[in-house]
């Protein structure tokens, strides 16, 4: 645990089981990660999905790896998919072409691992990475938990590009109380152990980074392991 977190420029924990590695990655590998998502939305295009109420949400979203997260009232005729068919689930396939989500690149992929397996989740395998951007200034993400997966047991990884935001953190069994923390691009936030089921969303964006994005906003790349079983890599 510690070759690896030692290493990071600043290191923060919050509470039990949300750590905040600062400055994770350089300028370069920022521009190089926003390069290969561009190349992935090419073959998963951003959508606006919507809540199991009907409203939309503020922001756009996409899929890498074996399994991608969708929301309600997506267009859906597939067999295979964990969490409700008509609401907040994972499926194989992007909603709106109908194919196979990209692989996640290597390089983020063995990055994820690397930390997990650094907190001694040793079975830890990259299978799904959320792709979310934020638009400014009205991108935002409810308080919600992270509980559509099959594996609520291990690590929870979100990258940070482009605007700063206010990362919103609640207790686990609700909303109230709890703290903010600003996440800046190139931040890494994890959630695990105690904390992984805890409440979290955020709540509003600062234009504070210089144009890593054309048009401003936030990207996240959140890493999960979504089943109990799952391939070698």
């Amino acid at each position: 645990m510690l070759s690896l977190f030692d290493n990071e420029s600043y290191l923060e924990r919050p509470i039990a089981g949300i750590i905040i590695l600062r400055h994770h990655w350089s300028k370069e590998q920022q521009h190089t990660m926003l390069a290969m998502i561009r190349t992935l939305v090419k073959a998963a295009p951003f959508f606006t999905p919507k809540m199991n109420g009907g409203q939309n949400f503020t922001q756009q979203l996409t899929n890498c790896g074996e399994w991608g997260w969708v929301a309600g009232e997506q267009p859906y005729s597939g067999t295979e998919f964990i969490g409700e068919k008509h609401g907040y689930r994972y499926q194989r396939i992007h909603p709106v072409t109908g194919k196979p989500w990209p692989a996640i690149p290597p390089a983020l992929a063995s990055d994820a691992r690397a930390i997990a397996q650094t907190l001694g989740e040793t079975e830890y395998q990259s299978q799904s990475c959320l792709i979310n951007y934020y638009p400014f200034p009205n991108g935002k993400l409810g308080m919600h938990q992270d509980r559509t997966e099959q594996n609520l047991r291990n690590a929870i990884i979100t990258y940070s590009l482009g605007d700063s935001c206010v990362f919103r953190v609640g207790t686990t069994m609700s909303e109230a109380g709890g703290f903010n923390v600003k996440l800046h691009s190139g931040d890494v936030c994890i959630m695990h152990g105690a904390a992984r089921m805890a409440w979290h969303g955020v709540s509003k964006l600062f234009p504070t980074t210089p144009q890593l994005l054309r048009q401003g906003g936030r990207i996240s790349l959140t890493v999960r392991m979504v089943t109990n079983q799952c391939k070698m890599n």
